[in-house]
């Protein structure tokens, strides 16, 4: 066994020393460069920083940017570039920015404005497509257009150009012109045609981007064109049209035809005659081509009014209520013919059009009510006007009671009545006068006598009615007359060297009875003037002594005793002078009634039928 030497010395040796001091040379090699080498933990925590940095400050300016987005939205028409610019410099005064690039902190970013749902956002610089920034036109004329293309990242692309008609929705772009320069004139263009003008960018073979603006030739470059309120007058309406330019103005109405504008002197005026449903063009004009163009409907929309007055709520039976009625329209106008009218029961607020059985005549009119029983009545008017709009109204309610007065009926020979003139009702079309006592005596119209509701209308010219012979030794005759012009009348007569009748005092303006007693004419006349258009109930009898004379009731006398001298073959007329079978002497006048009697009534009997007259035909004292 080997014994340990005590005395051996203690420590390495030299050789170990070296190997040592190799050993930590090595060691500290490998750790200085995994500190601080480039891929070392110094180098690492660098880089980490720098990317922390770069992702916030990325951060920072996208939050910046959604915040001027929102508030762009506010602000419609500002103009994007500017307004996130100053946006970006007022909430970040340290950036700095060009048209596609933003730099803070050391740090640039590229501007992608092609994303529709931002329109804007920030990308890593270098690595986002090429893009259209804008497309302007920069020279326009009556046939060519030039525009000039703005882009981003450029580099390596091409352009295409192409068009075609706006109202050619369907059709394919034409021309498809690829070219590297970033401006191009369309040639051969129509004017006053609005063309859509397709810009494409292609790289790499493939389209990138696309933008499409509208154009139109012949337009001129400034200036507003307005039109004003119309006003109607008359069923058409004024339309004032005016501009801010020193260009004329031209107006053409449902229509753009070139050779057909009329052209306003001055920057203001009015286009008149403008009917409803109609559309107004205009444009400014300089002299050579128009622009800007505008238009405008005119339409009627206001429902026509309507204004109904009653002469009052309550009457009898077959005896006419007189109502006024005025239909107006301030625009296009009322439609007469569409107008109607109906006196019914129904307390309905709205018929149905089928319901109106009368036609209007005239906007403003006067009419005769009259029910055939009693019971509880409205008036309801349909009133359209020429734009087609509808007013409806109904009066309030009329109470109808029964007709407890009549006319005296012995004696009675001959009745004529306007409003039953056919013995079963009113009709409009009635060539003869029914007599209501028998089937003798009916008037024979002829001319051109036109009906109302209750009277018959002679014109003066050609009309009269033939009631054929009658000759009463004693007699009465009565008539409700109303004169239209002139002073000569003939109510109710057979004149022709003899007979009587009522006419005109000589042409005095009176109402008169005249009667051819023993061969001689006798007057009986009132003591005042007849007014035009007033409704008389006039009476005269004869009883072998005397001749009485009424007008509205009151009574004028003359006593004279013989027979009456009749023609043998005179007929008796309404609205003439006969002679024989035939008349002359033509009179315009409406008659209402008539009533023969082949005796001489009393005078109660004339003043009961008066006061019958009174209450039908509303005769005033």
């Amino acid at each position: 066994m080997a014994l340990k030497n005590k005395g051996e010395a203690k420590g390495i040796t030299l050789l170990a020393l070296v190997i040592t001091i190799i050993l930590i040379i090595i060691l500290s090699v490998v750790a200085i460069n995994f500190a601080f080498g480039e891929n070392g933990l110094v180098s690492k925590a660098q880089q980490g920083k720098q990317l922390h940095d770069i992702e916030y400050t990325r951060e920072k300016l996208g939050a910046v940017l959604v915040d001027a987005l929102l508030e762009k939205k506010l602000n419609a028409g500002y103009n994007q570039d500017d307004f996130l610019d100053d946006f970006i410099y007022e909430r970040e005064p340290e950036a700095e920015a060009t048209e596609d690039e933003i730099s803070l902190n050391g740090h640039t970013f590229e501007l992608d404005r092609s994303v529709p749902q931002l329109g804007e956002y920030i990308g890593e610089a270098g690595n986002l497509p090429p893009r259209i920034r804008k497309v302007e036109v920069t020279n326009k004329t009556l046939s060519q257009v030039s525009v000039e293309v703005t882009t981003a990242r450029a580099e390596g692309i091409t352009y295409r150009y192409s068009l075609k008609k706006n109202d050619e929705l369907d059709s394919a772009y034409q021309g498809n012109v690829e070219q590297a320069q970033n401006t191009y004139i369309f040639t051969n263009l129509e004017t006053l045609v609005i063309y859509n003008l397709r810009v494409e960018i292609i790289k790499d073979g493939a389209v990138v981007d696309t933008e499409v603006i509208n154009v139109r030739l012949g337009e001129l470059e400034d200036g507003s064109l307005t039109f004003g309120q119309e006003t109607w007058s008359i069923g058409t309406a004024s339309l004032p049209v005016s501009t801010t330019t020193t260009n004329q103005i031209q107006y053409q109405i449902n229509g753009i035809e070139e050779g057909s504008w009329t052209t306003i002197s001055g920057n203001s005026g009015n286009i008149p005659n403008v009917p409803n449903g109609a559309t107004v063009f205009a444009r400014l004009w300089d002299g050579s081509h128009g622009s800007e163009y505008i238009s405008r409907m005119i339409e009627d929309i206001e429902e026509p009014k309507i204004e109904i007055q009653l002469e009052k709520a309550e009457g009898m039976a077959n005896i006419a209520i007189k109502a006024t009625v005025s239909q107006s329209d301030k625009e296009s106008g009322i439609n007469i013919e569409a107008c109607k009218w109906v006196f019914n029961t129904s307390s309905s607020n709205n018929l149905s059009e089928e319901e109106y059985t009368e036609v209007f005549q005239s906007k403003n009119e006067e009419l005769e009510l009259i029910a055939e029983k009693e019971g509880t009545y409205y008036l309801h008017v349909l009133t359209v006007d020429n734009a087609g709009n509808v007013t409806e109204e109904r009066t309030e309610a009329i109470k109808i009671e029964p007709f407890n007065m009549n006319y005296v009926k012995d004696g009675l020979i001959v009745w004529y009545d306007g409003t039953n003139n056919t013995g079963n009702g009113h009709s409009n079309n009635a060539t003869k006068w029914k007599n209501l006592t028998s089937n003798k005596y009916d008037g024979v119209i002829n001319g051109g006598a036109v009906w109302n509701s209750n009277y018959l209308q002679f014109d003066g010219v050609n009309d009269w009615v033939n009631m054929g012979i009658i000759k009463e030794p004693n007699i009465t005759i009565e008539t409700v007359i109303s004169h239209d012009t002139g002073t000569k009348t003939y109510g109710v007569n057979n004149f022709q060297n003899g007979g009587l009748g009522f006419s005109d005092d000589y042409s005095k303006g009176y109402n008169a009875l005249i009667i051819n007693i023993n061969g001689y004419y006798q007057t009986i006349s009132s003591k005042t003037n007849f007014l035009t258009n007033k409704i008389y109930s006039l009476s005269g009898k004869y009883d072998g002594d005397s001749a009485d004379f009424f007008e509205n009731g009151q009574k004028y006398s003359l006593a004279r005793s013989g027979a009456i001298s009749y023609n043998n073959d005179t007929v008796t007329v309404l609205g003439g002078n006969p002679a024989g079978s035939s008349c002359s002497g033509f009179v315009k006048e409406k008659i209402y009634s008539v009533r023969i009697y082949n005796r001489a009534l009393t005078d109660d009997e004339i003043l009961q039928n008066y006061e019958v007259d009174k209450t039908i035909f509303g005769i005033s004292d």
